[in-house]
């Protein structure tokens, strides 16, 4: 297959510009003649034009393994001081999309005629089996324990040949079993994600074992990857792009049959059916919500997503039990999902390591279930510190619960999550055949948990269990 040696010119400005070259001059011309800032900036050609590394970021905000993603030698200083830096990682798979933004921007851009020169001809052994990884890689695999200039030298051999990513997708697993690694895979991944090779990626993701024994930081990149590829595909709904960056008013309504649960308090010698007023003894409260319920998300009161729980996955069967990842694995996934939540005030005194070992991740959109809440549990038995002291009131009838509206600049199904009592159905018995128990709180990561009304009820019936989910 003939590569890609495409080169373009931009009119009255500069020609023979490679896809990298063309964006950054674009960019820089862009801000050369127009009064921006950085939210300006990004309105104007939005992350998703390039895929997860976005077209600028602030200099600031890059850290070292990603230096190599973007021109860090050419910072441009917008009108208000602050200085960005333009990606580099452009192919097939998105400078289409970057040149249409280009060209209603007013920009005039032209594909040079392809010519034979000497640098082809310096290539054509590449070329002759692109279904082989090439030597020069093997050998530098072999021969060189820094993963960083490994990374280069792939970087160089698909960036500089332009090689089609028909032929580098398959490089990848040689690569993989001759330098298993967490951050050459999540380099790899990413790089074939953005080309339209999603499963490829995913499988390179899910399939790590190998790289579980590596004491490195990689593992949040790594990780962080899976998830930004999972959540897209799975709930694009959910990753509104909000350009005004004006404020939002996200709700969420739930529908259906469910469980409204109290956890009461009594007398330790005072029996259930003398009590009058169950609501008064109250000491917490939160629903039961399985995955047939209707759940639907609002923003700005315009519905964008309608379906059952169990569409969004939310509590889904198909799950990763951190209880089974090895404990560096493990401890890494922990702390880059538990430093999204260590400023909510019901968590932040809660070492990750406490809590990690009761969480569960969805395997297909990364969701994460909590399935408890040591400082909520200790609060509670403070309460009502012996057994015969508590009891359970359970409603269960129609209901349509509400939350109340959520400020936000942006949404992401990702940046919520759900908390489940992980012994509820031992207490009440599991609920109807092929019916899951999904979550009962909703917790923002900016924005702490969020608070539910009841619109409408009817219940049907009223139990009462000795003790709390916690004692069973």
């Amino acid at each position: 297959m003939a590569k890609d040696f495409t080169k373009y010119t931009l009119e009255g400005i500069a020609n023979n510009l490679n896809k990298a070259r063309l964006v950054q001059r674009v960019i820089d011309s862009y801000c050369e003649n127009n009064e921006l800032n950085y939210t300006s900036l990004k309105s104007i050609w939005p992350d998703d034009l390039q895929g997860g590394k976005g077209v600028v970021r602030l200099h600031s905000e890059i850290d070292v393994p990603n230096e190599r993603n973007y021109y860090m030698d050419s910072p441009i200083t917008l009108s208000d001081g602050s200085k960005v830096v333009v990606c580099n990682q452009w192919g097939k798979g998105n400078i289409s999309n970057f040149i249409n933004c280009a060209v209603n921007a007013g920009f005039k851009i032209k594909e040079e005629e392809e010519e034979n020169t000497e640098n082809e001809s310096e290539v054509s052994n590449e070329e002759e089996n692109l279904e082989v990884l090439p030597q020069s890689i093997v050998d530098c695999i072999k021969s060189e324990e820094n993963i960083s200039i490994i990374i280069a030298s792939i970087d160089f051999h698909i960036d500089f040949y332009n090689i089609d990513p028909i032929y580098w997708a398959k490089w990848s697993k040689d690569i993989l079993a001759l330098k298993p690694h967490a951050e050459i895979a999540a380099y790899l991944s990413k790089k074939l994600y953005l080309n339209g090779y999603r499963e490829l990626a995913l499988d390179i993701l899910t399939n790590n074992e190998s790289y579980w024994g590596q004491k490195l930081p990689y593992y949040i990149e790594f990780y962080e990857l899976k998830e930004e590829i999972l959540s897209h595909d799975k709930n694009e709904n959910f990753h509104f792009q909000n350009k005004s960056n004006e404020e939002l008013n996200v709700v969420f309504n739930i529908y259906g049959e469910m469980h409204n649960v109290f956890l009461c308090e009594k007398d330790e010698n005072s029996q259930i059916d003398d009590i009058e007023n169950h609501y008064e003894n109250s000491v917490s409260n939160f629903f039961k919500i399985d995955s047939d319920n209707i759940i639907t998300c609002e923003i700005n009161n315009e519905e964008i997503f309608k379906g059952t729980v169990s569409e969004l996955m939310i509590g889904a069967e198909e799950k990763i039990s951190t209880c089974d990842i090895e404990t560096e694995f493990k401890e890494a996934l922990a702390e880059f999902y538990f430093k999204k939540i260590n400023t909510l005030h019901e968590y932040q005194d809660i070492d990750y390591k406490d809590i990690f070992s009761d969480v569960e991740i969805s395997e297909k959109t990364g969701l994460i279930i909590i399935n408890k809440n040591p400082i909520e549990s200790q609060k509670m038995e403070e309460i009502a510190p012996d057994f015969e002291n508590r009891y359970t009131m359970v409603e269960y009838g129609k209901f349509h619960l509400r939350t109340f509206p959520l400020k936000l600049t942006s949404l992401k199904l990702n940046d919520f999550f759900f908390v489940k009592y992980n012994c509820l159905e031992d207490m009440m018995g599991a609920s109807a055949e092929g019916v899951h128990y999904s979550f009962s709180r909703i917790i923002h990561c900016e924005k702490d948990e969020l608070e539910i009304e009841i619109m409408a009820n009817n219940v049907k019936s009223t139990d009462f269990y000795s003790g709390w989910t916690s004692d069973y």
